[in-house]
């Protein structure tokens, strides 16, 4: 092995454990943060974008989904897209435009992306998504975006 070792994971680890532990409240109080937080974020964006979710809970009520990480429809049609980068061309608009950075891809027909919530992620950041999205799609729509 040629090179230095990185000994800063090993290092961190107590530290890491220790803020779980006490400032978020140990890591089941976490998981219910971020599942609580994916259900409100998923459910704003279905309703300002009028879309569905590709994962959902089942009929015998087991969850299919992971626990942080849901994937739902975009309101972007990929008729608007003359190539087939279409989930490339809305993430790299989303991180350069808007500084929101998600993972956008097709599949069946239609556009989706991944949504995911961790401890540092607030509901205003589903909101911006929702909004930039939006925005992603009047200006398609107008050809004001090169596709």
């Amino acid at each position: 092995m040629v090179g230095t070792r990185d000994f800063t994971p090993d290092l961190c680890l107590e530290a890491a454990l220790m803020f779980v532990e006490k400032d978020l409240g140990g890591f089941a109080s976490m998981r219910e943060k971020n599942v609580s937080l994916l259900e409100e974020g998923v459910s704003l964006l279905r309703q300002r974008w009028g879309t569905r979710s590709l994962l959902s809970d089942t009929d015998d009520g087991l969850i299919r989904n992971p626990p942080f990480l849901h994937v739902i429809e975009l309101p972007i049609s990929a008729a608007l897209f003359k190539d087939s980068q279409y989930g490339d061309e809305i993430m790299k608009e989303l991180a350069s435009r808007y500084k929101v950075q998600t993972v956008s891809f097709l599949w069946c027909e239609s556009l989706w992306c991944r949504l995911s919530a961790q401890v540092y992620n607030r509901i205003q950041d589903f909101e911006r998504l929702a909004e930039s999205v939006l925005d992603i799609k009047s200006r398609l729509e107008k050809h004001t975006i090169p596709a």
